[in-house]
């Protein structure tokens, strides 16, 4: 058996707040004590009342080395340094010193020596008991959480397109996005319940639209939440998106981040979360479903393709007789509200679901008085992409309004048609056909010589036939 000695002894180089007891090995022979061996030191705070300060301690502990040291609870010594390496020494001191935790060493090799080497660890006796009660409030918590969850998953069960949000709530990775994914589904009911549109994406049958109605819900800004493929499927000049999986619900998103980390770079995909959050609920607008705050990435749905890649079928007159009404629709409150895009060109064109939806607000000019920075779009600066972009942006690009995107759309439509690239500011026009008129009319120089709003450009699209 052993026994640790009630009184300390000094050790060379042990800091003054730890005492350190002798452990012995006791030899027993027919109920008596025949010999005891010195066979470690026991390794603990001075005082009850240094020992009483482990709750500051902890406090000032990262998450993860209280998460380690709370689940491993005690140990040998070689996994506490595989955990903590060259610093596994001085740690243990200063965690003993506070009563978090007790250690046993080897005795000194030499009489008045220092002590040897590390034995074993483990939590003290009162840290021991404040995780277990933390463990038993987290089972109590997710016992509760569980019950919430599957009550909440009874309820969506009316709505088979929100089937997403149901299994989400019941295969919650940890208790954090449980919670979380558990606000969301109350959110989401009680709008259910309060909101026609709502309601009517949910009972339509729309499941890609009502997946990614319940992604926006379960967004929380957070990297972890997503798992991101090394290879990108486009870059530009700003930013680079790549497919990326939402763990929770499997879910294949686009996930789009800044190439350079500057203050430029941020503010542009600032305002591009900004605009898609604004104006995402229109069918025609690419939404945004989760963005990090501080403005380095968000997060998409993924896209069938841009304009450019289905131009072949878009040179059909029905084809993009679609696409150019679908555009104009996403642009018509933008605009009502004084924002203008600035870089409409065909790869900003995504089809999602089967419909035309309006990307990349990045450029996109806020209403007058609202811009963060006008040295960004200053006098005499280019703006948008050679060739799409209004001759007026060139000049200042700030002073533009909603011409400068009509422009854009009569460049798109005579690349799409001709399969050429535009050059600056001359109108690329189609040989023949209905369209001809429409781009010659949306391509002027002048921007009061165009239509000056989407509806006048509707009349003369609808008339396409």
């Amino acid at each position: 058996m052993t026994r640790v000695a009630t009184s300390a002894v000094p050790i060379a180089g042990l800091p003054s707040s730890l005492d350190a007891y002798p452990v012995y090995q006791i030899r027993v022979k027919d109920g008596a004590e025949q010999s005891a061996t010195l066979l470690r030191l026991h390794i603990r705070a001075v005082s009850a009342a240094r020992a009483a300060t482990w709750p500051a301690a902890l406090a000032a502990m990262d998450d993860a080395t209280t998460r380690w040291l709370f689940k491993h609870g005690a140990g040998k010594a070689k996994r506490l340094r595989d955990r903590f390496g060259d610093q596994t020494l001085d740690l243990l001191y200063r965690w003993s010193s506070a009563g978090v935790v007790v250690f046993e060493v080897d005795p000194p090799a030499q009489p008045g020596g220092p002590h040897g080497s590390v034995y074993a660890w483990r939590l003290s006796d009162a840290v021991k008991a404040h995780a277990d009660e933390l463990t038993q409030r987290a089972r109590q918590q997710q016992t509760l959480l569980q019950d919430q969850a599957r009550e909440l998953a009874e309820q969506l069960r009316s709505w088979p397109a929100l089937q997403l949000l149901s299994q989400t709530l019941i295969e919650a990775p940890d208790a954090a996005f449980a919670e979380h994914a558990i606000t969301a589904a109350e959110s989401l009911i009680d709008d259910l319940r309060q909101k026609p549109r709502i309601e009517q994406v949910a009972s339509a049958g729309d499941a890609p639209a009502a997946e990614d109605m319940i992604l926006q819900r379960l967004g929380r800004g957070q990297m972890r939440d997503y798992l991101v493929e090394r290879e990108p499927i486009a870059r530009g000049g700003q930013a680079v998106v790549s497919v990326a999986t939402h763990k929770a619900t499997r879910h294949r998103v686009a996930y789009k981040r800044v190439r350079v980390r500057d203050a430029d770079a941020r503010a542009r995909m600032r305002r591009e979360i900004d605009f898609g959050r604004l104006f995402g609920d229109h069918p025609h607008v690419m939404p945004i479903l989760d963005a990090d705050p501080d403005g380095f990435w968000f997060v998409m749905p993924l896209a069938n393709g841009t304009a450019s890649q289905h131009a072949p079928k878009l040179q059909h007159v029905d084809q993009l007789k679609t696409m150019v009404i679908s555009v104009c629709e996403g642009l018509r409150e933008p605009h009502r509200q004084g924002l203008v895009h600035r870089d409409l060109k065909p790869d900003n064109l995504l089809l999602l679901h089967g419909r035309w939806t309006v990307a990349d607000w990045g450029l996109g000019r806020r209403p007058r008085g609202e811009t963060t920075e006008p040295e960004r779009t200053r006098t005499g600066s280019g703006y948008g992409t050679v060739g799409f972009a209004a001759p007026e942006l060139s000049v200042d690009a700030h002073d533009v309004g909603p011409s400068a995107d009509i422009y854009s759309i009569g460049q798109i439509i005579g690349a799409i048609l001709t399969a050429k690239t535009p050059q600056a500011n001359i109108p690329l026009l189609p040989a023949t056909g209905p369209w001809i008129s429409i781009v010659e009319h949306t391509t002027r120089y002048h921007p009061a010589a165009r239509p000056q709003s989407v509806d006048e450009l509707l009349d003369a699209v609808n008339a396409v036939g």
